[in-house]
């Protein structure tokens, strides 16, 4: 799963910017023919200039695959490059960067600072230019909050409660395969991972039956402890709501969680939990 969820994706993403960063940064001409009758043609003038100093703030279920890509673009782009790694995520990250190194990218260009939040902190004091993060929507909110303060720009990719689709029309058993997949791809530790699946109510427990064969039949996901009770609270509370667990296996057992006649109001339909669970 490393493999396939982290190095060939980073891979074919280095692949692509050696072959297309010097198209995509030139400067190019546009011409606005047209555009307003009383200024004529027009034409401007596009340059890339990079941004100066960009602090990324690292994402602990992909710290090579999201990580590396973001230090391959703000090194290509001509910045320099600060890296705040997740907790637990520290020594992955700080050997990625050493491959940069090894690569030809000075080593003063690259630096990595503690995984504490404070780290953040200290670099917006330092002077940063732009903030590149992925998070929870929560610590997108605090990050901008505290980036705000200092006018400096966010890039945020941030997690949600994605929802699959399944329409009257769908086949029932390709659309099963592709919910175990999306629920199995990198431990269900993906923002793109189905939390909630939307089908009609004829075709509900056929496909839910379908999910549950096929989950049965997973090996154990890790789920992180404290994932684990977020989402033991989250259940719970559906369950009180009149939602159903669907039996599959125990909850700690690291198998897929399915819960069923799940409303929108219902907490586990809106939260952004990496936990293998869908609604």
């Amino acid at each position: 799963e490393f493999i396939s969820s982290e190095l060939m994706p980073l891979a074919i993403a280095c692949s692509w910017h050696v072959k297309h960063t010097k198209r995509v940064l030139q400067s190019r001409t546009v011409r606005h023919v047209g555009l307003n009758p009383f200024l004529g043609r027009l034409k401007g003038h596009v340059s890339r200039e990079a941004y100066g100093k960009v602090l990324i703030i690292g994402t602990w279920n992909y710290p090579v695959f999201l990580t590396g890509i973001q230090v391959l673009q703000a090194l290509a782009a001509g910045n320099s490059v600060i890296v705040k790694p997740a907790p637990g995520a520290e020594a992955i990250t700080q050997a990625l960067l050493d491959l940069f190194v090894m690569s030809g990218y000075p080593r003063n260009v690259i630096r990595q600072v503690a995984s504490s939040a404070d780290s953040v902190d200290a670099c917006l004091a330092e002077g940063v230019d732009l903030i590149v993060m992925t998070a929870s929507s929560h610590t997108g909110r605090v990050v901008a909050s505290k980036a705000a303060q200092y006018l400096v720009p966010v890039i945020a990719e941030l997690s949600g409660c994605d929802a699959m689709m399944v329409l009257s029309t769908a086949n029932l058993e390709r659309a099963a395969d592709a919910a175990v997949f999306g629920l199995r791809l990198n431990g269900s530790a993906t923002c793109m991972a189905p939390r909630r699946i939307l089908v009609t109510s004829g075709q509900a427990d056929q496909l839910r039956d379908l999910i549950l064969k096929r989950c049965v039949e997973l090996r154990s996901l890790r789920v992180p402890e404290r994932t684990a009770s977020q989402l033991t609270g989250l259940v719970h509370d559906a369950v009180t709501q009149g939602a159903q667990l669907v039996p599959c296996n125990a909850m700690d057992s690291g198998s897929p969680t399915i819960v069923d006649h799940v409303q929108a109001s219902m907490k586990i339909a809106q939260a952004d939990i990496f936990a293998p669970v869908v609604a």
